[in-house]
């Protein structure tokens, strides 16, 4: 049977979209639909060999290195989009091999002819969340196949997610499916579809919390805490890393209060005093379990795991976005996109007063201490 579908995931959030439109969006099903899962988030692998066993797919591909290693968020995003040829000797030797992972950095001259004759125009779509390398070579092996994007988070909802390959990709795109369509401000020329995750569904979150061997005790921490500090990676920014010092040092004054819950990439050692949530529970399944309420504040340098509990829970805690913290050092482009990201959350919520961007620390300490 000839394969349709590819999706290409490289977070837990993106790999539950995935799922979701594989078992509740017409015309997906196991039967006709692969995944490509980059190795980009801590357990990666074992939700891997999860999938693998549990049969959500008709095949699940690891995309990264043998080692615990993850690979960068949005990969190695390269000047153009490369020839299907090019796209081939990227991934031929180890599929080749009957190898249910490889590496898209690794070049080989072996097994080509096999390649195109399994893989080159045998997807009808290629879907995605934003356009990885994976994804990008995966297009150019089906010239023939559609783009369908689906959800990303915040980057989905406003401006241009395909970015420096807007120009080449766009005429491609066919379909966005977003959690919450009626929220989207984004300049994709599409009219966005609803991608149908549910925590209403019982079905769907039992073989999520499945897939991710959810095990609700482990949030017990958050009981009775009403402050989440929601870390990012530095991704190179050493002003991540100053950021971080500087709210750490404030959050332990309040630290009976506070839980610390760090970016699946956020591999920095933790300050002593503050709880950290260390489970491997996906953000969005653990605000179904009611982490977070309308009373909780959520503390983040301009995160999409802030907009998670009104997109998906329908609950509205108090949001503080730290982006104003370090203006000065901030490029002007990534300040400019944090306030604009930071305007479109409040603007969803109905009482704006809930939102706040403290212009500095000692505003910071104010807005914990109201």
């Amino acid at each position: 049977m000839s394969l349709t579908n590819a999706i290409v995931a490289g977070t837990p959030w993106q790999l539950m979209g995935a799922v979701t439109l594989v078992e509740r969006v017409p015309g997906f099903s196991l039967q006709n639909t692969d995944l490509y899962l980059r190795m980009a988030f801590s357990g990666s692998r074992e939700v891997a060999g999860r999938l693998a066993k549990m049969g959500f797919f008709r095949h699940v591909f690891t995309i990264g290195t043998s080692s615990e290693e993850s690979l960068d968020a949005r990969g190695s995003v390269r000047p153009g989009v490369p020839s299907p040829e090019d796209a081939s000797v990227a991934i031929a030797a180890q599929i080749e091999a009957g190898d249910n992972s490889f590496g898209m950095a690794q070049r080989h001259s072996d097994g080509i002819d096999s390649l195109r004759r399994w893989l080159l125009d045998s997807y009808e779509r290629v879907l995605c969340t934003y356009p990885y390398d994976t994804a990008i070579d995966l297009l150019a092996c089906s010239p023939d196949a559609v783009l369908e994007l689906f959800d990303d988070g915040l980057g989905s909802y406003v401006g241009d997610i395909l970015g420096p390959f807007s120009l080449s990709l766009a005429p491609r795109l066919a379909a966005v499916y977003l959690c919450a369509p009626e929220l989207s401000h984004n300049d994709l020329q599409v009219v966005p579809k609803k991608l149908p995750i549910s925590f209403d569904d019982a079905e769907l979150v039992g073989d999520l919390c499945r897939i991710f061997s959810v095990d609700s005790r482990e949030l017990s921490i958050y009981h009775g805490w009403h402050i989440v500090y929601l870390t990012q990676p530095t991704d190179g920014m050493a002003r991540r890393e100053v950021l971080d010092e500087q709210v750490a040092g404030i959050l332990l004054q309040h630290a009976d209060d506070v839980v610390v819950r760090p970016h699946p990439r956020d591999a920095r050692n933790h300050h002593a005093g503050l709880t950290y949530d260390m489970s491997s529970i996906p953000w969005e399944l653990a605000c179904m379990f009611g982490i977070v309420s309308d009373d909780s504040m959520l503390i983040a340098e301009c995160s999409t795991a802030q907009l998670t509990p009104r997109l998906l829970v329908g609950v509205q805690p108090r949001l503080v976005f730290l982006s104003e913290v370090l203006a000065s050092e901030s490029p002007s482009d990534l300040l400019s996109k944090e306030r604009e990201l930071a305007g479109i959350i409040g603007s969803m919520y109905a009482e704006p007063s809930r939102v706040f961007t403290p212009a500095n620390v000692e505003e910071l300490t104010r807005v914990l201490e109201s």
